[in-house]
Order: C-alpha cells, then structure tokens, then sequence
C-alpha cells in the first residue's frame, strides 16, 4: 500500500463489542489510526464474540496479503487488493472502515460510507478462510449495530451481484429488501446487481425477534 495514504485523519481508537449487546462508540470522519506493524491474521477456535474496531493502516496491508478467495467467492477478491475498496473508501470523506475481529484474529471487514441525509452504503468482506462459516451475518449485524445506533443512520443500501446467492440470502435474513436492479462497470466489465436497503425500524424489529 502506498506510503501516501499515511495523510489519512488518525483518531482515537475505540472498540465496539457485539456479543448479543451494545456498547457504545462516539467517532466523527475517517476513522483511521496507525500501528508499527500489520494484524490480520486468523486462528483456529474463533469463538462468538465480534469486535469491530477502526482500521489502521498497517490492517489495509495486511488485507492485501490475504489468500485469495475461491470458487464462487473469486470474482470479490480485487475487493481486498490494492486499489480495491479499502483505498478507494479510505481517501472518502463521511467513510467509516471497520475491522472485525475474533479473539483478536481478523475475520473480515464492512465499509459505511454515507450518500445523502442520514443514509449510508455498506460494504462487507469476509476473510476468505473464514467464508460460509456465519461471519458475514455477524459482520453486517454489527455494524449495522453501528450505524443505526452511534452514527444514527436512518437507512442503509448496498448493491450485490446478482449472481452471489449466498450474500442475497443473508441480507434477506437481515430484513433488507430488494428494490431493483442496475448494471455498474467493475474492472472493465459490465456487471449485474440487485439494489437492496434496510431502514432502522426494520433492522430493530428483526433483532427484538431474534432474527439476526
């Protein structure tokens, strides 16, 4: 990763804790902090408990060392890489980044990057040792948590493609509903996705239901 990118705003460094509750955390900007050496790695026996932290610096090199993804999972994998969705949301003003962690290994990361009034898009990757183990789901539901509760969104959208049916199913799991369709150029082809979003009422009736 460019050295460049050492200009970003660093803030105080904060953790939020989901484990079937909420505690609470209070950051504005970027939120971005820096360390002397990279974290990420993964370790066998990750137990329940989700921690998004801001991501540093050395976390988005880290990132970008990660195994590929395979198999359907493969055409995210520029996702993770340079010039991929940490760098582009990283330079963002009103982007927030976060890591996940699981006893301290990295499991993932989700992206918040507001569009208008109270509405942000979200963005959302998976380690690729640890897909199809119901981290995704944990991921989003955090940092929904998140988003809806410290940094008072009132909706959140993404876009997913068409093809991926196991990111559809588990945003439907989530309460998001599918709005439409639209077709984005991604690395120089045209690609299909649904437009999904999710308002905070319907976020927290799915979770007083126990549906996260």
């Amino acid at each position: 990763m460019a050295e460049s990118m050492v200009y970003l705003s660093f803030l105080t460094e904060r953790s939020y804790v989901i484990h079937r509750e909420k505690e609470g955390l209070d950051m504005t900007g970027i939120n971005f902090a820096i360390c002397d050496k990279p974290t990420g790695t993964v370790s066998e026996g990750i137990g329940g408990m989700i921690t998004l932290r801001p991501i540093k610096h050395c976390d988005i090199q880290a990132i970008t060392c990660w195994p590929a993804y395979r198999g359907g999972y493969a055409q995210m994998d520029y996702a993770l890489r340079e010039n991929g969705w940490l760098e582009e949301f990283s330079r963002k003003p009103g982007a927030w980044c976060y890591l996940a962690e699981a006893n301290q290994d990295s499991i993932g990361f989700s992206i918040l990057s507001t569009t208008g009034n109270k509405e942000a898009e979200v963005r959302l990757a998976v380690h690729p040792a640890r897909t199809g183990q119901g981290f995704g789901k944990e991921i989003m539901s955090a940092t929904l948590k998140l988003g809806f509760s410290q940094l008072e969104f009132d909706l959140v959208h993404l876009i997913v493609r068409k093809n991926n049916f196991p990111a559809i199913g588990l945003y439907k799991k989530l309460g998001f509903n599918t709005l439409g369709e639209c077709t984005q150029l991604v690395q120089g082809q045209l690609i299909e996705f649904f437009k999904m979003d999710i308002r905070k009422p319907e976020f927290q009736n799915h979770t007083t239901r126990g549906d996260e």
